[in-house]
């Protein structure tokens, strides 16, 4: 397993930051790696990218505080949580993606890639959030 983490001051209260992370069907407005994400039925949602589809299952919804899933695509499996913690006027943004390769040959490029990814989300999100 792989696990990355990233940590990051958003401008912005708990709520409006909260609201983008988990309006998944407003990411290809805001997300540069996308080209569509939908709700698929119940807690499920995809994610639809250059690579493919990437299936998403919600295991954990604390409003305001944490949200959790599970992931999958043909190269990987694992898990994602967001913990969102108001700080002031501003939000403390941390995620955590713990992944298991399917093919062992990524397994040396996968921590390099799941940090470019948490930090493009990042960037995107901050971005976002300014308008």
């Amino acid at each position: 397993m792989v696990t990355s983490v990233m940590k990051e001051r958003l401008d912005a209260p708990v709520e409006r930051v909260w609201r983008a992370v988990t309006a998944v069907e407003e990411y290809a407005v805001w997300r540069s790696d996308l080209n569509k994400a939908e709700w698929l039925s119940g807690d499920c949602f995809a994610e639809y990218g250059r690579n493919g589809q990437t299936l998403f299952r919600v295991t954990l919804t604390q409003p305001l505080a944490r949200w959790e899933f599970e992931l999958e695509n043909p190269l990987l499996k694992g898990n994602w949580r967001g913990d969102f913690e108001a700080e002031g006027e501003g939000t403390l943004l941390t995620f955590t993606e713990n992944v298991q390769v399917k093919k062992g040959w990524l397994r040396p490029f996968v921590k390099g890639a799941l940090r470019r990814q948490q930090k493009r989300f990042m960037e995107d999100l901050k971005r976002f959030l300014e308008l």
